[in-house]
C-alpha cells in the first residue's frame, strides 16, 4: 500500500524529517512564524535567538504559526484533511491519549471518519485511537464511536511492561500467531475494553482477536494498591468489527513501541489488511 498523507497535530515538523511528503498539520508548526503587524515570514531560527518577545523590524509582535487556545482551526487545512479521509482505503489513527484525537478532529472531522467507515472504509486505531473509537469515551470522542466497546475512564493506573497475550480466534488479524500458544507484550497503560451498550445500527458484533492474560502491573505508580488496579485479563488487547460497510479494528497493544517482540509489530500489518476489507 501507499501512504497518501500524514494527517497530524504536532507542531514540531518531525513527520517531514523522517520522510513523510504530505503532511497536514492541524495546529500548525513552530517552524513557521510572521509578523503580526505587516506578515513578515521568519524561520524558527529567529525565534531561538530572540531575548524576550520576538519582535520584526516593523516593531511588530512575532507570532508561530500553530493554533493557540480558542483560536480556529486552518479551514483550507481542515479541507484537504477531510479530503484525504474521504479518499483513503484505510485510516491508521494513534495518539497518546483518545480525547487528543477527538479534540484534533473536532466534530466535523469525528463525523467525516465515522461516514467514511460507514460507507466502507477502513480503521485502525492503536494508542489514542483505540479509546477513541470505543463508546462513551469523553465528549471530544462522542462523534467518533465506531466498536461497541467502552474504554475504561482510568487509563493511568494500568502500569507498563511486559504482559501475556494469546489469541483467541483465526482471522487475518491473528495470521501467524498459534492458538494454544502465549505471547508476549509490551504495554503502557493499554486500554481495558468491556462490552458496550450502543444502539447504533451500524456496529457489528465485536470479534476479541487477542485477549489480554496477564496485566503489566510491574510498573504502576509507587503506593498503588494492587487490589484497585483493573483487572485486564481476558479483555481484549485487539478486537474487530464492522461499521456499516467498513470494518475497524483497534489495538491495545500498541505495536508500534519499539520495546514490542516482532510478532507484536507484525500484527499492525495485519490490522492493516484486515481494515482494508482482506480476509
Amino acid at each position: 500500500g501507499k501512504l497518501k498523507a500524514v494527517i497530524t497535530q504536532n507542531i514540531d515538523g518531525l513527520h517531514q524529517k523522517a520522510g513523510s511528503r504530505e503532511v497536514l498539520e492541524l495546529h500548525g508548526s513552530v517552524l513557521r512564524n510572521h509578523c503580526t503587524r505587516c506578515g513578515k515570514a521568519y524561520g524558527v531560527e529567529r525565534i531561538v535567538s530572540s531575548t524576550g518577545v520576538p519582535r520584526c523590524s516593523c516593531g511588530g509582535v512575532i507570532k508561530p504559526d500553530v493554533v493557540l487556545y480558542e483560536e480556529p482551526l486552518d479551514e483550507d487545512v481542515m479541507a484537504r484533511a477531510l479530503h484525504y479521509i474521504r479518499q483513503a482505503d484505510v485510516l491508521l489513527i494513534g495518539a497518546g491519549g483518545g480525547g487528543a484525537v477527538g479534540t484534533a478532529l473536532g466534530a466535523d472531522g469525528g463525523a467525516a471518519v465515522e461516514e467514511y467507515v460507514a460507507a466502507g472504509g477502513g480503521y485502525v486505531g492503536f494508542a489514542g485511537g483505540s479509546y477513541a473509537a470505543g463508546v462513551g469515551y469523553s465528549d471530544a470522542t462522542k462523534n467518533l464511536e465506531l466498536i461497541n466497546l467502552l474504554a475504561d475512564q482510568d487509563p493511568w493506573s494500568h502500569g507498563q511492561g511486559q504482559l501475556l497475550v494469546q489469541a483467541k480466534v483465526s482471522n487475518i488479524i491473528s495470521n501467524g500467531m498459534r492458538l494454544d500458544r502465549k505471547y508476549i507484550a509490551y504495554g503502557i497503560n493499554p486500554a481495558v475494553l468491556t462490552p458496550g451498550e450502543s444502539d447504533d445500527p451500524n456496529m457489528g458484533e465485536v470479534v476479541n482477536v487477542v485477549s489480554y492474560i496477564s496485566n503489566p502491573t510491574n510498573n504502576v505508580p509507587v503506593g498503588t494498591d494492587l487490589s484497585d488496579v483493573i483487572d485486564m485479563t481476558g479483555t481484549p488487547a485487539v478486537a474487530c468489527a464492522s461499521y456499516g460497510e467498513g470494518r475497524v479494528t483497534i489495538s491495545g497493544i500498541q505495536p508500534h513501541l519499539a520495546k514490542q517482540p516482532v510478532e507484536m509489530n507484525f500484527l499492525l500489518g495485519q490490522m492493516v489488511l484486515y481494515a482494508a476489507g482482506y480476509d
